[in-house]
């Protein structure tokens, strides 16, 4: 969720909390859950977003783990495009199965 987004969550809570509607009614209006109510409903700096990193600051990898990172990403991509062909070919094969079928109930 954008920081924009999540702010403006935190005035809804806050306001419906303020118009005294309950917790739960809240979590299930706005489909958030209760803990996440109760951390937000008393907070004074609602703009106030500690999470993730500082804007600019990049995540610390080792080279090490960049390079596993980028190996896992590879596999991923080639098992998902050869997921994608093998499907497509199944597809292609049930077809001209299905059509040497009709042809031939065709002829009879």
């Amino acid at each position: 969720m954008k920081k924009e987004n999540a702010i403006e969550l935190r005035k809804k809570v806050q306001n419906l909390a303020a118009k005294g509607m309950k917790k739960l009614a809240i979590a299930k209006t706005l489909q958030i859950s209760r803990p996440f109510i109760n951390k937000w409903i008393n907070t004074k700096d609602i703009n106030n977003d500690k999470r993730g990193w500082k804007k600019g600051k990049k995540r610390k990898y080792t080279d090490e783990q960049e390079e596993k990172i980028i190996q896992i990403r590879k596999e991923l991509a080639e098992k998902f495009f050869l997921e994608q062909l093998l499907s497509k070919i199944i597809l292609v094969k049930k077809y001209q199965l299905i059509s040497s079928i009709e042809l031939s109930d065709q002829k009879v």
